[in-house]
């Protein structure tokens, strides 16, 4: 499970708060809060062992070498790991300046990921982000699953979209994608030629000709 999100840009956890007696919840009940508690408490063990690992390391480097990057990383990694260990909290919650985040950036560390909470609720429940996201002190996006996942049987646009009515859905897949982009900071990048229009995922602030180097390699900032 950690090898498989380690590499993500962010973490979009699903996490239940609808209740039916058929489906039985690992735990014995419907508990939201406690379903995260227990997944974060993984991530925060893994990221303990990896840092505990190189703030030895680095620790090394900077006392050895004149090296001033090594000595804010060391400074860095000590700070996450005691925060982690002995405070509870998680890398993203302390207040790291952008070098510093950059500085951690090849570590993967889980806990440094932006976090997007998808709330499986029941129909006529989805839609209510704010409360979640209060409720939740994270991002939070409140869809009801199963629903959804029905409405996408349907291969008729206006069907489907007459069903999402009659359910009283207010969230679509859509909904989702553009609020995961929001905690990614992207914006489309758009381009034209040949009768091909394609679109680009680029991060905010990026300029036009930044993001054509990203797509085409051969164009240089000069």
């Amino acid at each position: 499970f950690l090898s498989h999100i380690k590499t993500a840009d962010a973490i979009l956890h699903v996490v239940r708060a609808f209740v039916q007696d058929d489906i039985v919840h690992v735990e014995g009940g419907v508990d939201p809060e406690r379903d995260i508690k227990i997944v974060e408490e993984e991530l925060v063990m893994a990221d303990i062992a990896l840092v505990d690992k190189h703030r030895v390391q680095e620790k090394s480097r900077a006392r050895n070498t004149n090296d001033q990057e090594a000595v804010i990383l060391a400074d860095v990694l000590e700070r996450v790991w005691h925060a982690m260990r002995d405070e509870h909290v998680m890398a993203r919650d302390l207040s790291l300046t952008q070098e510093e985040k950059e500085l951690l950036r090849p570590y993967d560390f889980l806990t440094l990921k932006p976090v997007l909470f998808v709330v499986n609720v029941e129909a006529g429940e989805d839609g209510d982000h704010e409360a979640w996201s209060k409720r939740l002190g994270r991002p939070a996006i409140a869809v009801a699953v199963r629903d959804e996942a029905e409405l996408f049987t349907i291969d008729d646009p206006h069907e489907r979209e007459e069903m999402r009515v009659g359910l009283g859905l207010r969230i679509t897949l859509d909904d989702l994608i553009a609020t995961s982009r929001d905690l990614l900071q992207l914006v489309t990048f758009y381009t034209f030629g040949a009768g091909v229009s394609k679109a680009w995922s680029v991060p905010c602030g990026t300029t036009a000709w930044q993001a054509a180097g990203m797509i085409h390699t051969d164009f240089l900032e000069t």
